[in-house]
């Protein structure tokens, strides 16, 4: 045991049941997989400072991937790769994304930022932004004055996050967007896009780190629930989809699991690896 040296897991809708749990019997699995020399990595949209403090402090947990694979974390070592978008990339998007009815977020540097004039309830639900995307950005969004100019004067993107008030313009964004040839677009809900570096993507950065690891991919298993996880799905030796995941992901995954709720690491320790 085992046959597969990384498993790469989401944790929004798969790892994680509500949005900071992580259940005894996924723990478990996971100290059970690096014990016999399964590395868990961490693949999230999230940033870094959004990762719930107990998997980031986590002793089975040394590789943690952000920001759709923007940005990877060696807990160990201490140190950070960045694959992230210059300002000249940063730029055009932000250019695009003026000619829309749009409320932004973007993330730099493990933490996510947000327009300090838009930051409340109104603003968000305008621009369709659910519950959970609101308490997100309250728990960890920092206000930025003079955001426009925050934006256009970063230098080391990992991603900017818009949310639309129409899915018209959403498309026609994400047309424009996908253009450009310095980024990748993404999406985690039907309400916004996930913009970053053509470099990055959740499978780039799960492949960057087998070529430092001197793995094979073909050794690698990830497991999503959303579009922004198909990169990774695609990419991976075998991609899992969960059970509540979108439509898409399950027509690209090799199989289905179960539900997030039914401790996703658990079930892929007793279905994908020998005894």
């Amino acid at each position: 045991m085992p046959s597969y040296k990384i498993l790469s897991c989401d944790l929004d809708g798969t790892l994680l049941e509500h949005g900071t749990h992580v259940s005894e019997e996924n723990d478990r699995a996971i100290r059970t997989l690096a014990a016999h020399g399964c590395l868990f990595v961490i693949n999230t949209g999230r940033t870094y400072s959004e990762v719930p403090k107990e998997l980031r402090e986590h002793p089975a947990i040394q590789y943690i991937i952000c920001s759709d694979g923007a940005a990877i974390y060696d807990q160990k070592n201490g140190t950070r790769i960045p694959l992230c978008m210059n300002n000249k990339v940063t730029n055009q998007v932000m250019d695009i994304l003026a000619d829309y009815d749009v409320s932004l977020t973007l993330r730099e540097n493990g933490c996510c930022y947000v327009n300090a004039k838009t930051h409340n309830d109104e603003d968000y639900i305008a621009h369709n932004a659910n519950a959970s995307w609101r308490r997100f950005f309250y728990l960890y969004g920092i206000p930025k004055e003079n955001f426009s100019r925050f934006c256009r004067e970063a230098t080391e993107v990992e991603m900017i996050c818009p949310f639309f008030a129409s899915a018209n313009e959403r498309a026609e964004a994400a047309k424009r967007l996908a253009g450009l040839e310095g980024v990748r677009i993404a999406s985690s809900a039907d309400e916004n896009l996930e913009i970053y570096s053509k470099n990055a993507g959740k499978g780039n950065a799960l492949l960057h780190l087998t070529t430092q690891l001197g793995i094979d991919p073909s050794q690698t298993l990830a497991v999503g629930d959303s579009e922004n996880d198909s990169d990774m799905i695609k990419k991976a030796g075998l991609g899992l989809a969960m059970e509540n995941a979108c439509p898409e992901l399950k027509t690209l995954a090799s199989a289905v699991a179960c539900r997030n709720t039914e401790h996703v690491v658990d079930h892929i320790l007793k279905h994908y690896f020998s005894n």
